[in-house]
C-alpha cells in the first residue's frame, strides 16, 4: 500500500525491516510506516543514517538496546529513535510496528533536551498512535492539498509527547 515513491523512502530507513506486505505514506515532510517484524526479530537504526527521529508503536512488547542502556517497551508506550543514538529493535514475540518519521529539525527546537528512547504511555501518546494507525491504512490519492496540515498536526502532536516526556512532572521521563 502507498506509492512507490514512499515506499523506496520508507526501504531505505527500514532496510531489513522492510518486506513485501510492509506500507508506507508520505504527508508532505513526515512520513507514515506499518511493517511486521517476526519472532525473534532485530532490526538496527543506524546512527546519521537520516536527519529523521522516528516515533514507533507496537502490537507487541519490544527489546531496546543502545550503547549504555537496554528497554522493554510495552505496547501502551512508543518508542523514539533519534538520528544521533544507534539503536538496536528485538521483538521476541514477533510485532507490527507503526512508525512516524519526522525530520529532526522539526523536533530538535521545541525539546533541546532528548527524552529516553521509551516514552510513557499517556492520552496523548494514544492520539498519536491512533492518528498515524489512521494514515498509514489510508488509501494513497496522490498529494493532496491537506498533506501539508496532516504533517503539521503530526508534528505538533509528536512535540507535545515530547515535551510531556521531558517535563520534570512526569516520574518515568528518564527512561534510557
Amino acid at each position: 500500500m502507498g506509492n512507490p515513491a514512499d515506499e523506496a523512502v520508507a526501504r531505505r530507513l527500514l532496510g531489513s525491516a522492510w518486506h513485501p506486505r510492509a506500507a508506507a505514506r508520505a504527508y508532505d515532510s513526515v512520513l507514515v510506516t506499518r511493517h511486521a517484524m517476526s519472532r525473534g526479530g532485530e532490526w538496527t537504526w543506524t546512527a546519521g543514517t537520516a536527519s529523521l527521529a522516528g516515533m514507533l508503536f507496537s502490537d507487541a512488547p519490544l527489546r531496546v538496546r543502545a550503547p549504555h542502556a537496554a528497554v522493554d517497551v510495552h505496547p501502551d508506550e512508543a518508542l523514539l529513535l533519534l538520528p544521533d543514538r544507534e539503536t538496536t529493535v528485538v521483538a521476541p514475540r514477533g510485532a507490527i510496528i507503526v512508525a512516524l518519521w519526522i525530520p529532526w529539525s522539526d523536533l530538535a527546537e521545541s525539546s533541546p533536551q532528548a527524552p529516553g528512547i521509551a516514552l510513557p504511555g499517556t492520552s496523548l501518546t494514544a492520539g498519536v498512535r491512533a492518528f498515524i494507525g489512521s494514515l498509514v491504512e489510508q488509501k494513497p490519492v496522490g498529494n493532496p492539498p491537506a498533506d501539508p496540515f496532516i504533517s503539521r498536526v503530526a508534528t505538533r502532536m509528536v512535540r507535545a509527547v515530547l515535551h510531556e516526556a521531558t517535563s520534570p512532572q512526569f516520574p518515568t521521563a528518564d527512561r534510557m
